[in-house]
C-alpha cells in the first residue's frame, strides 16, 4: 500500500496530504436515525387541560438553570483532541503497549483468533490512521461478535487510557457534567454525532460513562482516607 495514498470511511481513495488525521470510524454502516417528534404522541396533551390555574399575578417563577454548553471534541487543533482515539497516549494491555487507543480498538477486532494480524495492527506503524486502515482492510477476518461487543470493549480501553495518564484523567473529570460530544460530523453517525448531529455519539457516551465510574472512585477513596485517619486519632 502507498503510503501517501488512503480512503475515506467510505472506500474512495483520499490523498493523505490533503486531509489531516481524523478520528473517523462508522465501523457498524448504520442506517439513518428517525427523527423523533418533538412530543411524542401520548407524552403531552395537545391542550392544557382547562381546570389547571394559571400562575397567580406578579408571582415569580424560579429561574431557569443556564443549559451548559456541550463539550465538542474531534479536531487536532482544537482544545479536548486528547479525548480521540487518534491522540497520542499509548495504552497498555496485556503487558504490551499500543502506540494508541486507536491500535487496541482496531487490534481487539483481532486478538484472540489472529494475533499475528493483531500484532501487525500494533506494531505496523505508530500513526492511529495505519491501525484503522489495516483493520478495514482486513475487516473480513474480524471476530464475528464485535458489533455486540465493541462498545464495551470501548469501555475497557478508555478505561485504560485515562487511568494510565493522569493527566487525562484530570482533564475528563475537570469536564464537570457538560455533555461530551464526539464532532465527526459526516464522518461518522455511530461513535460521532454525524453530519446532521443526531448521531448516537458512542465514544462521547462512552467517556462520560467513564467520567462518572473515575468521580465514584474518588469519591470512594477520599472516603477511605476518612475513615483511616478517623480511626489513627482513635488509637491515640
Amino acid at each position: 500500500m502507498d503510503e501517501d495514498d488512503d480512503f475515506d470511511y467510505l472506500g474512495a481513495d483520499v490523498n493523505l496530504a490533503k486531509r489531516q488525521d481524523q478520528d473517523k470510524y462508522d465501523e457498524d454502516d448504520d442506517d439513518p436515525y428517525a427523527d423523533l417528534p418533538e412530543h411524542p404522541p401520548g407524552h403531552l396533551p395537545e391542550h392544557p387541560p382547562n381546570h389547571l390555574p394559571d400562575h397567580p399575578p406578579n408571582r415569580r417563577l424560579p429561574p431557569r438553570k443556564p443549559r451548559m454548553k456541550p463539550i465538542l471534541f474531534y479536531e487536532e487543533t482544537e482544545k479536548y483532541y486528547e479525548f480521540t482515539n487518534f491522540a497520542p497516549y499509548s495504552v497498555t494491555f496485556r503487558g504490551k503497549e499500543y502506540p494508541t487507543s486507536e491500535h487496541l480498538f482496531q487490534a481487539r477486532k483481532f486478538l484472540d483468533h489472529r494475533p499475528l494480524l493483531a500484532e501487525h495492527i500494533r506494531r505496523g506503524s505508530d500513526r492511529p490512521r495505519f491501525a484503522f486502515i489495516e483493520a478495514r482492510r482486513f475487516s473480513p477476518e474480524t471476530r464475528t461478535d464485535w458489533k455486540e461487543n465493541s462498545i464495551e470493549i470501548m469501555d475497557e480501553i478508555l478505561k485504560l487510557k485515562f487511568t494510565q495518564h493522569a493527566k487525562l484523567r484530570r482533564l475528563l473529570l475537570e469536564t464537570g457534567e457538560k455533555e461530551l460530544i464526539e464532532n465527526a460530523r459526516q464522518y461518522d453517525d455511530f461513535w460521532g454525532n454525524g453530519a446532521d448531529g443526531k448521531g448516537r455519539n458512542e465514544l462521547g457516551k462512552a467517556l462520560m460513562r467513564l467520567r462518572t465510574v473515575l468521580r465514584e472512585e474518588d469519591r470512594e477513596a477520599a472516603a477511605a482516607a476518612a475513615t483511616a485517619r478517623s480511626k489513627g486519632k482513635g488509637r491515640r
